[in-house]
């Protein structure tokens, strides 16, 4: 009987953790126009090295940002060696945490402009806010891959966030990845 109280609990324990994902995942930004998270790939013909350039486009000052992004399958022939905020307009924020999983080809970028000051934040506008560089192992095949945002456990999402009146607010922007194409080397 105890089996089966238990049983009963972790479902709906389970159905309500899904919905909360699911929700947050929903594009929505109660500050004006949606904002767009974008990746463009920089891909030359032959080359084992690419750049993808991680961009926001906002309406109002940020100042943190997720962007949990998927590279690959886990097994794709793509390897993620660094990523870059030099020259960008979160170069400045204090915390800059890049956390690349190799095993399962995932990357979490989390940046927070500033821990006690509130004049420093991502201003409105299209900013680049990183760079991702990746190589290529030859000899894969044809093939290719979409950079993609994604679940990255225990449970980050696409998400920034707006502080106003010290109240932080939560913004889910939309994602743009129609220029997120990588093609692997034959």
């Amino acid at each position: 009987m105890k089996k089966t109280y238990l049983t009963l609990y972790l479902a709906i324990l389970l159905l309500f953790t899904s919905f909360s994902i699911v929700w947050s995942d929903k594009a929505n930004d109660p500050f004006g126009k949606l904002d767009v998270v974008s990746v463009v790939v920089d891909q030359k013909p032959g080359s084992d090295k690419v750049v993808a350039k991680v961009s926001l486009l906002n309406d109002e000052n940020i100042t943190a940002i997720v962007v949990p992004l998927k590279y690959g399958t886990g097994k794709s022939p793509i390897s993620l060696d660094s990523i870059g905020f030099t020259n960008t307009p979160v170069d400045k924020f204090a915390l800059k945490n890049p956390n690349i999983d190799a095993k399962t080809q995932r990357v979490l970028i989390a940046l927070i402009s500033t821990i006690s000051a509130a004049d420093i934040y991502l201003s409105k506008g299209n900013n680049e806010i990183a760079r991702l560089y990746f190589t290529l192992k030859k000899g894969s095949g044809e093939g290719s891959v979409t950079l993609d945002t994604t679940l990255f456990p225990p449970s980050n999402v696409l998400q920034l966030v707006k502080a106003q009146d010290k109240v932080a607010q939560s913004i889910y922007p939309g994602f743009d990845n129609t220029k997120g194409k990588i093609s692997f080397l034959k």
